[in-house]
């Protein structure tokens, strides 16, 4: 069980920093590899097309290969990667963030199915657990990125992440295969095939694009939001980095409370908190209503993630559907991610201010409450196929 426990932290480890970790990095990497504005807004675009063209693949690979082996490979794409990107050029820098964002759309659709595999009934601590291992592991790179990087340079910051990856993926690979007759195996396969056909499937992906929507929207535009108020480019940062640092409250203990029967009304609750702590944001009178909305905010995002991610574990009758489920879900809410503030952007171009904008927030929260709900139902998908 220790194994287990330390496989499971260990492998969410890798599978958000790496590629978030290059963002503070990016003005560095233009000046010393003559990357212009084009090439950088291409290279933080292309993990998120990635994740959407990997994830819906993964429940297949899983079928084949097996959690071991998939999991073992995908952690090795993820040190390759980093090492490519690090030391090879632009040319490189491109091709391994490829690689390396192949690996992590892999680990992130199996997250849901290990959880169900090896911790059934227990799928809320394991999911707060990982995620808070993950969310930690992003505030500690976006401290230390830069004085690490004055310290041994850039290239041997960004190729750190191969060690450990290579590690963890060689446990993997160690681990014994469990057995899975034929006959057990195509019942799975002839399952995962039809996950969409039920409406839960579609809630359940609904709520983590939605989601993913809010939070990577957040992410981009924060900043700007906060700079429109006034605050220094340092206070911004700030800001984004207390929003981020209070996600992991969130993220940890939200699966925990929907760990009961009322996992619904959690999912309710804190869907509809998220546009209120907006609202907060955009209006907040003073220095100190402001940091509480940050804080609010961050809580209510990371708890939104983790919930979205318990779904994934808690609506599927088997790992396999899990990953199916995780796979589609993580696909759609990567699409958006990638187009969603960017079309916020174009939007604030033509309107030239904000507020008239806000009202677009407070919608996407009402369609959030309802999936939220939905995809935290209690019925399972393929139990009774």
């Amino acid at each position: 069980m220790i194994v287990r426990h330390a496989l499971l932290g260990l492998s969410a480890a890798h599978l958000r920093a790496p590629f978030l970790m290059i963002t503070p990095l990016l003005p560095i990497l233009q000046a010393e590899l003559g990357l212009s504005p084009t090439h950088i807004g291409a290279l933080t675009a292309l993990p998120l097309l990635v994740f959407a063209a990997t994830s819906p693949t993964v429940s297949t690979l899983l079928a084949r290969l097996g959690l071991s082996r998939l999991f073992g490979a995908a952690l090795l794409l993820i040190a390759g990667g980093a090492v490519i990107r690090s030391y090879l050029g632009s040319i490189g820098l491109f091709a391994g963030t490829l690689l390396l964002s192949v690996g992590i759309a892999v680990g992130n659709v199996l997250l849901p199915s290990l959880v169900k595999a090896w911790y059934p009934g227990r799928e809320g601590l394991a999911t707060g657990a990982s995620i808070l291992v993950m969310n930690g592991m992003i505030a500690l790179w976006m401290i230390g990125v830069l004085p690490v990087s004055e310290t041994v340079g850039w290239r041997l910051t960004l190729a750190s992440w191969a060690l450990s990856a290579t590690v963890v993926g060689i446990c993997w690979l160690l681990r014994p295969a469990p057995a899975t007759t034929p006959a057990a195996h195509a019942a799975h396969t002839a399952t995962e095939v039809h996950v969409f056909r039920h409406a839960a499937a579609w809630w359940v992906a609904a709520s983590m694009g939605v989601q993913s929507l809010f939070y990577f929207t957040l992410t981009t535009w924060l900043p700007y939001w906060l700079l429109e108020r006034n605050l220094s480019l340092h206070m911004a940062g700030t800001y984004l980095f207390l929003f981020q640092l209070t996600g992991l409250v969130g993220s940890f203990f939200a699966p925990l409370l929907a760990s009961g029967p009322r996992r619904r009304e959690v999912g309710l609750l804190t869907a509809a908190a998220y546009p209120l702590a907006m609202y907060a944001v955009f209006h907040a009178p003073s220095g100190l209503a402001l940091t509480l909305a940050v804080g609010a905010l961050g809580v209510i995002g990371g708890a939104m993630f983790s919930l979205c991610m318990l779904a994934f574990s808690v609506r599927a009758a088997t790992p396999l559907i899990a990953a199916r489920l995780s796979g589609t879900g993580l696909s759609i809410a990567y699409l958006l991610a990638a187009v969603g503030p960017v079309g916020l952007g174009r939007l604030y171009e033509s309107v030239g201010a904000w507020e008239p904008l806000q009202p677009l927030f407070y919608l996407a929260g009402l369609f959030l409450m309802i999936s939220s709900r939905k995809a935290l139902d209690f019925p399972r998908i393929g139990e009774t196929e």
